[in-house]
């Protein structure tokens, strides 16, 4: 009887165990499955990073418009950041771009923050955010836009964007954002730019991935035990 009575508790112990073993691996798969989906990989995308002195205006960015840089400033100023206290404003045109790499046919997620005046005259004139691929010999294979021109309404405009499927020969993504017009329209201005994201698409096949690996792990426990 006593034997038995010690077998039956050493079993509603490996019980116990294993559910500790399962509630661990579960939390672990919460919290890793965001950890793949928003890993940023844009440097400095809510421009909180100060400039130093041989640094460009915006570390981790470069002027897409030469001199036009000088329209740029990163302030703490009204209508203040959506995401810590500092963001990238343009006093009238042009534009910063950033390049990172990037893996053919993967999914990314373009998401950003912005506002501009409502004080445009004219139609000669637009802002938008631009993804252009190129392959590994630095020719373009494919562009996308998202334009604002029709948001400018003085307010701040949360997570714009949309997803993007990289073309397959594409190895770098050079991301701009801008403003543009023509020598007879004064542009929306200034405009606000902030909390912008560049974050891998997890597919499927890497999640099932994970949950084998899961499965795995909760197998070799369980071989452990008996």
């Amino acid at each position: 009887m006593n034997n038995l009575l010690s077998i039956t508790n050493e079993k509603m112990k490996g019980g116990e165990i294993m559910k500790k073993v399962f509630a661990i691996i579960a939390m672990i798969t919460l919290l890793s499955i965001p950890a793949i989906a928003q890993a940023n990989l844009l440097v400095n995308g809510s421009f909180e990073q100060a400039p130093g002195p041989s640094d460009p205006r915006f570390p981790g960015w470069d002027s897409s418009w030469g001199e036009a840089y000088n329209n740029w400033l990163r302030t703490a100023t009204a209508p203040y950041a959506t995401d810590g206290s500092w963001y990238a404003k343009c006093w009238w045109d042009g534009g910063i771009v950033q390049s990172v790499s990037v893996t053919g046919d993967q999914t990314y997620e373009l998401l950003f923050d912005w506002w501009c005046a409502d004080n445009a005259v004219g139609e000669g004139w637009a802002t938008e955010a631009k993804i252009e691929y190129f392959n590994a010999s630095d020719i373009s294979v494919g562009t996308e836009s998202f334009a604002l021109t029709s948001l400018a309404d003085g307010n701040w405009h949360e997570d714009i964007g949309g997803t993007t499927v990289a073309p397959t020969p594409a190895v770098t993504a050079e991301l701009t954002f801008f403003t543009w017009a023509d020598a007879t329209t004064e542009p929306g201005n200034p405009t606000g730019w902030d909390n912008v994201r560049f974050d891998v698409i997890p597919e499927p096949s890497s999640l099932l991935l994970l949950g084998t690996g899961i499965m795995g792990m909760l197998s070799a426990v369980r071989k452990k035990k008996a």
